[in-house]
């Protein structure tokens, strides 16, 4: 069946897509013309398309119709894909940044607790969209959490972690481990934070970023004569293979810890200590054979445990019915976009 309707209302989009729009809008125009989405673009999976397609379309309904129904929940009444709660959250950030231009600060707060509470749903279901960057959701969650225990920002970069190894072959392993090994310092748990960075240092003694990560972020933790002597040590390391980051200044300044952290006690077990002073002495040429699988199994017990989101299917999410979904979008080109509605949202309260 040919349909000579063609996309003309507004996509939908997220800070944390990684789709271009011509690439949806290509895709969303092949399916409206009755044509093979596995021959529409080569490199983009029959499944992945009809998913794009579906989840988009989703999306483009709600970000085209009046705010008031995600306010009053009238979105609810449709299908509620990761990417249409992706397009949700930047609206309620576009509604709150208009509540901010007009001074109301209870506004501000509700569309703030909603971006959030729509973002934490989107990151705990158990299918991840092709739309999203799944990885960057996780670690906004985890800098935004407001735990002063870290306990849910260190659970994001958890499953951050599981994420990247899952679907990003384990290429930032390393650097999220930095970050997690920074939770747990900054929360106090010194064992646990310190027992990732010597898993690191063992991985990689001529990561020099390491050594710098170290330096800079112990001091503020209280622990800046460890930092020092990392600081050393990197130092050691840029004789052996060059500055080739620049980052020689900045270690050589953190040589001398800051003066109201000297003399604090470590609250760490003598065995963590010690195995952490060892690791920063390693040889340089003496590099670990772990997988980037086996390195996380290692630093953190429940590794197996951490959830981690399937590939959603048009099994779970099928392409819409055409008979179904074409008044919609019928509807969507007659609409004004979302953003020319958005300063009148408010004075209909």
């Amino acid at each position: 069946m040919t349909n000579h309707i063609r996309p003309t209302w507004e996509h939908a989009q997220s800070r944390y897509q990684c789709v271009p729009i011509k690439t949806i809008h290509k895709l969303q125009s092949d399916f409206l013309a009755g044509h093979d989405l596995g021959l529409s673009i080569p490199e983009i999976s029959t499944n992945d398309a009809a998913v794009i397609v579906a989840e988009s379309l989703e999306a483009d309904i709600v970000w085209n119709r009046d705010p008031v129904e995600v306010l009053t929940g009238g979105t609810k009444k449709r299908r509620m894909p990761d990417f249409k709660r992706a397009a949700i959250s930047e609206i309620f950030i576009a509604l709150s940044d208009d509540a901010y231009h007009r001074g109301n600060q209870t506004d501000i707060k509700t569309l703030w607790a909603l971006e959030k509470a729509t973002l934490q749903e989107l990151a705990s279901t158990p299918t991840a969209s092709p739309l999203l960057d799944y990885a960057e959701i996780y670690l906004d969650l985890s800098r935004n959490s407001e735990d002063s225990s870290n306990k849910d920002a260190i659970q994001w970069m958890r499953k951050r972690l599981a994420h990247d190894l899952q679907y990003n072959e384990g290429n930032d392993v390393v650097h999220i481990l930095h970050d997690l090994a920074d939770l747990y310092l900054a929360a106090k748990k010194f064992d646990q934070g310190l027992g990732i960075l010597t898993a690191i240092l063992k991985y990689d003694p001529t990561n020099i970023w390491t050594y710098n990560n170290i330096a800079v972020f112990f001091d503020s933790c209280g622990l800046g004569s460890l930092g020092a002597q990392a600081a050393k040590r990197g130092l050691q390391l840029i004789e052996f293979q060059g500055d080739k980051e620049g980052v020689q200044e900045q270690l050589e300044d953190a040589l001398e810890p800051s003066q109201e952290h000297k003399g604090k006690a470590y609250k760490i077990a003598p065995t963590v200590l010690k195995e952490f002073q060892r690791a920063l002495q390693l040889d340089f040429q003496s590099r670990s054979s772990l997988s980037f699988e086996q390195l996380c199994r290692d630093v953190i017990p429940d590794f197996d445990q951490i959830p981690v989101k399937r590939p959603l299917t048009t099994e779970e999410f099928p392409l819409p019915d055409m008979a179904e979904i074409l008044p919609v979008l019928q509807e969507l080109q007659k609409s004004n976009s979302f953003f020319s509605k958005l300063m009148r949202i408010f004075s209909r309260k």
